[in-house]
């Protein structure tokens, strides 16, 4: 990342931040909130995704930021091989909450690289995060049948309803990615090194479970 791209990345977080905070202050919808802290999150992990940001986020406006960072919901529909399979993250996006667009640039790409390092990819839209491999359907995504008009959908009466039998994704004990870790203040301000040690834990469960589902 050159100097003119992290100044680029550092100016998307900080409007993405400020953005959320005043819907928190201020009131506003539950819908774009979640799809900031989301996205900002997608953006702070793997920036590459986002070429039209990084070169244009100074002439655009909160609408339009929005609309580049919303790029990844159509990527992944384009991506399925087969209607309505959704794809996976091995490591969701929200790991560590607002852990992501908080920490400092200089530290948070310090963890990065750090997490790069243990596993070889991060989370957000890398390829190795999200891609086809990651493509799973949802008796073993979220544990139920599939959107009406696909191919698991209940009423085709194919495969096996959702059962505990199998190892599911987004079933028990996948709930906590480290969310509350983005509202420890002290962390946000601290180190890399305690930073990603903080995360680890969050994202060795993430990887494991998708080993095991895959």
């Amino acid at each position: 990342m050159n100097q003119t791209e992290k100044a680029a990345y550092t100016l998307t977080r900080q409007r993405i931040v400020k953005q959320i905070d005043d819907i928190v202050k201020n009131g506003g919808s539950a819908g774009t909130l979640k799809r900031l802290k989301r996205f900002g999150n997608a953006f702070s992990w793997y920036p590459e995704f986002y070429p039209q940001i990084l070169s244009d986020i100074g002439g655009m406006t909160d609408n339009q930021l929005m609309s580049a960072l919303r790029t990844e919901e159509g990527f992944m529909k384009l991506m399925a091989p087969v209607k309505g399979l959704p794809i996976h993250h091995v490591f969701a996006s929200r790991t560590g909450g607002d852990l992501p667009i908080r920490t400092p640039t200089d530290v948070f790409l310090d963890v990065k690289k750090r997490v790069q390092d243990k596993y070889g990819f991060g989370p957000g839209n890398n390829p190795f995060n999200l891609g086809a491999q990651g493509a799973i359907d949802e008796r073993m995504h979220q544990g139920r049948y599939g959107a009406k008009g696909t191919v698991f959908e209940e009423s085709r009466g194919l495969g096996m309803a959702p059962t505990e039998d199998v190892p599911i994704l987004h079933g028990k004990g996948t709930k906590d990615i480290g969310g509350k870790l983005g509202q420890d203040k002290a962390l946000i301000q601290s180190q890399s090194d305690e930073i990603f040690k903080a995360l680890e834990p969050f994202l060795d469960t993430q990887l494991s479970k998708f080993e095991e589902v895959s």
